[in-house]
């Protein structure tokens, strides 16, 4: 009994821990699913940061994994055979997909093979299989009851249940947050009017100081109107909406800017965005609607799932964007040269 080692609860914190979704084992769906896929799925899982550092994330957005089957033994702990018999499991779950890549040719004249992208498959979550925090919406009533108190409990228990008729009665598309209605839409079609919205009502919800919340609150005018950034007003709104504070705006930017040099170093190509917009032979690109949405899928993605660095998400899935359009634009130069 002398050698055992208690857990402590500072070595609690210290841990790193893999997350095993619970859905794997209580959903229908997944239940006769092998102990041994379950674990790799959580495992390559926890891989997606190590993607991104890679810049391992394809010309959609999605990221994927580049592992040799050695590499796959190693990681998984296990042998050759099963190996092949965890990626054919998860494949038939709908939860890895293998894309074989074309043989990169050497600077010799010769092929050289290439591993397959590996691609994690989302899980199929039902209503029940999301983690919702009961403590802290029940903690806000109990507040919310305390300081609308004046010691009259039939007054209060009137009010609650108008309250609970009111919201009730109305139907489930009016029930709905302005969030949620936003994100059914296409945000091209009504960007200005939806985004300003938003921005009335999430300003009050930030904790910030009246000084950085007047930043930021006409943050997308300032850029354009200092000529600070080339981006497009729609994209410069989107940060100002989802960002918690002007600096944070203002890094996000920059890792845009950062992103479009990145790309241009890759691809040795200078690229003039504003040529973008002025030359009508470059409309087909549609430039700042595609920017724009994948400044708003990266907010989108932390909505979603966990991010640990927003920034980096930002540049990588911007220099992806940046490198498309790059690489469009030169084909379409090739063309009119050609004509």
């Amino acid at each position: 009994m002398t050698d055992f080692k208690f857990i402590s609860a500072n070595e609690t914190y210290k841990a790193l821990f893999y997350q095993l979704p619970k859905v794997l084992f209580e959903s229908k769906k997944y239940i006769k699913m092998s102990n041994d896929s379950k674990i790799a799925y959580a495992m390559l899982k926890d891989r997606c940061e190590y993607s991104l550092q890679n810049n391992w994330v394809d010309k959609n957005g999605n990221i994927y994994f580049i592992f040799t089957t050695e590499e796959l033994m190693e990681l998984l702990h296990v042998g050759n055979k099963k190996v092949a018999a965890i990626k054919k499991e998860l494949a038939s779950f709908g939860l890895l997909l293998s894309k074989r890549m074309p043989p990169k040719t050497m600077p010799d004249g010769t092929k050289k093979g290439v591993p397959a992208r590996l691609y994690l498959g989302q899980l199929d979550l039902t209503a029940t299989d999301v983690f919702t925090d009961k403590r802290a919406s029940s903690s806000e009533s109990s507040e919310s009851v305390e300081k609308t108190s004046s010691g009259k409990p039939h007054e209060i228990n009137e009010n609650s249940q108008s309250v609970e008729k009111t919201s009730s009665e109305k139907p489930l598309s009016q029930q709905h947050s302005p969030e949620s209605v936003e994100r059914t839409h296409n945000l091209y079609q009504t960007i200005d009017q939806n985004l300003k919205k938003q921005e009335e009502t999430k300003r009050y919800s930030r904790n910030l100081s009246k000084q950085d919340d007047l930043l930021l609150k006409d943050f997308a005018n300032d850029m354009i109107a200092l000529s600070k950034s080339f981006l497009p007003y729609q994209a410069l709104l989107c940060i100002q909406i989802y960002s918690n504070s002007f600096d944070e705006a203002y890094e996000l930017m920059k890792a845009v800017h950062n992103a479009k040099a990145n790309a241009e170093k890759q691809l040795h190509e200078t690229l003039r965005y504003e040529m973008l917009n002025i030359d009508n032979n470059y409309a087909v690109l549609d430039a700042d609607v595609r920017i724009t949405r994948t400044i708003k899928n990266v907010f989108m993605t932390q909505k979603t799932e966990t991010v640990k660095n927003l920034k980096g998400l930002m540049f990588v899935w911007s220099t992806n964007c940046f490198l498309e359009l790059i690489n469009e634009k030169c084909r379409i130069d090739e063309l009119i040269n050609s004509n």
